[in-house]
């Protein structure tokens, strides 16, 4: 964290949080500890950006946040509520951007969905129920960007994103375009 502070001491204008967690295999029986770091990672730079008072700090957050069922969601929830608590004082502009499922991410199901048909496996969908919202990267892009701006209002920044997709359905399209 060091380092961090370093490059904010140069005067940063900001910084992007995503959070994200791909799990390597080393984590897969300690997932609740890599989750616990992760949030640890999003307290420190929301103290650091503060610290060195940069203009803006945005946590790149998921839906997954909204009434959470899983480990994931809560933690990305918990990272949410460490923002917005920082985002009532004055400096540093704390903003949080909810983002859907975005295509042709790594997290994405399609490219999983795309893999296994063109090794002709079956499609793995854990839950028939399961909707997802889907956005594309560019309006991920420009969400996360107009929420550093300065002029814009409010701390939480959300995505018109239409009506959930449920994945099987999804995984069906798939298939029929295959």
């Amino acid at each position: 964290f060091f380092l961090i502070g370093r490059v904010w001491q140069a005067r940063s204008w900001g910084a992007f949080v995503a959070g994200a967690l791909l799990v390597p295999p080393v984590f897969l029986l300690a997932r609740i500890r890599e989750y616990m770091v992760a949030l640890l990672i999003v307290a420190v730079v929301a103290a650091l950006a503060r610290r060195y008072a940069a203009d803006s700090c945005v946590l790149i957050s998921t839906d997954k946040a909204v009434n959470p069922t899983s480990v994931m969601g809560v933690s990305k929830r918990i990272a949410e509520l460490v923002f917005l608590g920082e985002a009532g004082a004055r400096g540093t502009r704390f903003r949080v951007v909810r983002l859907g499922n975005v295509l042709s991410s790594n997290g994405s199901v399609v490219p999983l969905f795309q893999q296994q048909i063109a090794e002709r496996r079956p499609l793995t969908v854990t839950d028939t129920e399961a909707t997802r919202y889907f956005i594309t990267v560019g309006e991920a892009a420009q969400l996360v960007l107009a929420a550093a701006l300065p002029q814009m209002a409010g701390e939480l920044f959300l995505l018109d994103m239409h009506d959930p997709v449920r994945i099987l359905d999804l995984a069906h399209a798939l298939m029929d375009m295959a």
